[in-house]
């Protein structure tokens, strides 16, 4: 698996403060690839049954529907596919390269504050992101599980920004 501490850190240590660390990192998609992938490979009915249960499941996750965020903090995101990497001051999104997967440049950050929870919805081939903020507003990624691991970021998030500093 990548260490996106370390491969993140290369990619925006220009753009880090000081006394900025990264703590954690995590490749992210769209939310609900995997399903409605899985759903056009099977066809048909059962392809459709597959990604409709599927959404429905990520809606319950939620508390509502995942349709694009059109306000709030949700709405200034960069559409994925791309690397999520917490600081102990800052939420980063990086672009990543097409060829290689590894984080290539910082493409917009918020201060860590504005993150207020990381809720992990587990399913089979990823795992469920759903990124609310400090004005209600929410996204929701999936975090494939293939060469990739969700649970230090998540851990990450958790710890308020005060500890992390000093982490």
């Amino acid at each position: 698996m990548p260490d996106w501490v370390k491969l993140v850190t290369k990619a925006v240590q220009d753009d880090l403060g000081p006394t900025e660390s990264v703590q954690a990192g995590v490749f992210v998609q769209a939310g609900g690839f995997a399903s409605r992938a899985m759903g056009r490979e099977l066809g048909g009915i059962v392809g459709t049954a597959v990604a409709q249960r599927a959404q429905t499941k990520r809606e319950d996750a939620i508390g509502g529907t995942d349709s694009s965020p059109d306000e709030g903090i949700a709405a200034t995101l960069p559409n994925p596919p791309q690397i999520l990497a917490l600081t102990n001051q800052r939420l980063l999104f990086l672009s990543r390269s097409a060829l290689s997967g590894k984080p290539k440049r910082l493409v917009h950050s918020i201060p860590r504050e504005q993150l207020t929870a990381v809720d992990v919805d587990e399913k089979k081939l990823a795992a469920g992101l759903i990124l609310r903020f400090s004005d209600d507003s929410f996204v929701y990624y999936d975090a494939p599980k293939v060469g990739n691991d969700a649970r230090p970021f998540v851990e990450a998030s958790s710890k308020p920004s005060s500890e992390a500093s000093s982490a």
